[in-house]
């Protein structure tokens, strides 16, 4: 789950290119060797989108964004494991602004 913010430049009166940053956490769970933990990652994400308004209440937007969510051993009864969650995602969308 992130909180974010964006800041952009208007290229041209309908067409928005934006970055955008934040904090990131998500909590996990883990079961190996009988054992079920539960571990709560924070990290970061950053990334970058545009947005094109193409009539007047219609906008279409796609987003690249990274996930870091750090680095974590846990010990599963006795097995070290580490684990490094992190994540690339597209997101593409269609909007109608009121």
């Amino acid at each position: 789950m992130p909180w974010t913010g964006r800041l952009g430049y208007l290229l041209t009166p309908s067409f928005l290119l934006y970055g955008t940053a934040g904090f990131a956490y998500a909590d996990f769970d883990f079961s190996a060797n009988g054992d079920t933990q539960s571990e709560l990652f924070t990290g970061y994400q950053v990334g970058a989108g545009t947005e094109l308004k193409f009539t007047d209440p219609w906008a279409l937007k796609l987003e690249y964004v990274y996930t870091d969510l750090g680095s974590e051993t846990l010990n599963h009864n006795g097995v070290a494991n580490t684990y490094e969650p992190d994540f690339h995602t597209i997101r593409a969308g269609l909007s109608y602004k009121f």
